[in-house]
């Protein structure tokens, strides 16, 4: 895991302070990218913990909302525990923080037959799912950065393309 922020016992409660909740242990999750996540451990549950070391708050309350939507339709995936606000994030050391349940089971890095499968027919309904009003019909990628490409005579067979 890329471990950007380092947060202690301390930080740790006064996050799940906004949740209402007493954290009795907590380690941090391996792997991952652009962020630090932690387990969290209280009497009644587990919980994910993770700051976006590298993302905008805009950003994680997109995500935020885009984490909701497959709740609506019984889709199996992480929660996001809502603040009592019902705000999907809250800032700490000025980075967003968000905090999910926490879901048994372990990084696969051989994937079998069978396993293919259940991912397949998972992506099969979350696909039967409607897309939700507020993400885009449009998607511009990365025309802005065209203009840069276009004219520098680096590969015209690409630059023909674009």
């Amino acid at each position: 895991m890329a471990q950007y922020i380092q947060l202690q016992k301390n930080d740790i409660q006064r996050i799940a302070n906004h949740h209402g909740l007493i954290v009795v242990d907590f380690k941090p999750i391996e792997g991952g990218a652009s962020n630090s996540s932690y387990v969290l451990k209280t009497p009644q549950n587990r919980y994910v913990l993770t700051v976006f070391d590298e993302k905008t708050l805009a950003y994680v309350v997109k995500l935020g909302q885009l984490l909701l939507f497959p709740a609506k339709y019984d889709f199996t995936t992480t929660r996001l525990l809502l603040l009592p606000t019902e705000e999907v994030t809250l800032i700490y050391r000025q980075k967003p923080v968000m905090l999910k349940t926490y879901i048994s089971g372990q990084v696969c890095q051989n994937i079998d037959d069978a396993m293919m499968r259940q991912v397949g027919a998972a992506m099969a309904r979350l696909h039967q799912t409607p897309a939700p009003d507020f993400l885009p019909d449009r998607h511009p990628y990365g025309l802005h950065f065209f203009s840069k490409v276009i004219s520098r005579n680096v590969n015209q067979a690409y630059e023909s393309w674009l």
